[in-house]
């Protein structure tokens, strides 16, 4: 059986999977993505590759890029003895998804910041030398800006109009007609999703057309969004002492074009003096391009090379 190389990319969203063969065709498949509080992040990651490559089938080298997963040292050692157990594998790397989303838009020194159900920031500086990971953190103490969290802020909102407390009563209604209840069982029924986080982060998408049609709190909670947002590009162009050419990438499934996230993020640019580059490229793509990499290069502080050991 020929050999294959492997390309992951992992977000709360999904687990998208490419297999380049030896003659360079191309196969890609999606699986749910992975929720905290199941299988352990090593486990869930082997059933999904399972499902597409056969354990026997040679694998000259996986790169997997992940949001937020593993979460330890020790979840990261479990994983790649799990995949070395598993499959037939040669050589693994192991990274976040801003590397891989990196890799893919930025080619000189820039940030790039990754909205999906969490944020991911990488920046390279100093001529392509340096390298820094910000923001991230995950959903229970960091990930400002992203989808949960813009998500959860309207869910707060809209469960505060129910109390009286204040609040948005567009985004209640809106909260009821998306998860399919009624007030008084709002709360309930988004605690008792199989996967919370991820059903939070999809109302992220109701809160922003909430406020593209112009509701105070639902136009604040993105302001908030996009502050934070701007706030990672500033910390990472410090850091890597960038000039005017300082690249800023903001990406990802929960950063719609064209909307009022999108030309909020231009207006507050220009008056931070942050240069925002567009690109079409995604996460996968980045992943795709590791995989071509001999070496990680630039990214080497921040990609986990592994061999297997010659028996």
């Amino acid at each position: 059986m020929p050999s294959i190389r492997v390309a992951v990319d992992q977000g709360g969203s999904g687990f998208r999977i490419a297999r380049i063969a030896g003659d360079g065709t191309l196969t890609t498949t999606a699986h749910p993505g992975f929720t905290p509080g199941e299988d352990s992040f090593s486990t869930y990651a082997v059933k999904q590759l399972l499902q597409d490559i056969d354990p026997t089938q040679k694998i000259d080298k996986l790169v997997l890029a992940s949001a937020a997963q593993p979460a330890s040292d020790a979840e990261r050692e479990a994983l790649k003895d799990a995949l070395f157990a598993t499959f037939n594998l040669t050589e693994l790397w192991l990274c976040s998804d801003a590397i891989s989303a990196s890799q893919a838009a930025i080619r000189g020194d820039g940030v790039v910041i990754i909205m999906g159900t969490g944020i991911a920031a990488l920046a390279v500086g100093n001529s392509r030398t340096t390298v820094h990971e910000l923001s991230g953190d995950g959903y229970l103490i960091g990930d400002e800006g992203g989808a949960y969290w813009i998500g959860r802020l309207g869910l707060n909102s809209a469960l505060r109009e129910k109390d009286g407390r204040g609040g948005s009563a567009a985004l209640l209604k809106r909260a009821c007609e998306f998860f399919d209840t009624d007030p008084d069982y709002l709360a309930d029924r988004v605690h008792n999703f199989p996967r919370p986080v991820h059903s939070i982060a999809t109302f992220a998408k109701e809160v922003i057309e909430i406020a593209e049609a112009g509701d105070e709190v639902a136009i604040s909670i993105v302001d908030k969004a996009v502050d934070e947002l701007m706030q990672v590009a500033l910390a990472a162009k410090r850091l890597c002492g960038g000039n005017e050419d300082f690249e800023v990438v903001i990406g990802g499934g929960a950063f719609p074009r064209g909307g009022i996230l999108h030309t909020k993020v231009l207006e507050l640019a220009k008056v931070t003096k942050l240069y925002i580059s567009e690109s079409s490229a995604t996460p996968l793509d980045g992943v795709l391009e590791l995989l071509d990499l001999p070496i990680p290069g630039v990214f080497a502080p921040v990609i986990h090379t592994y061999i297997k050991s010659p028996h």
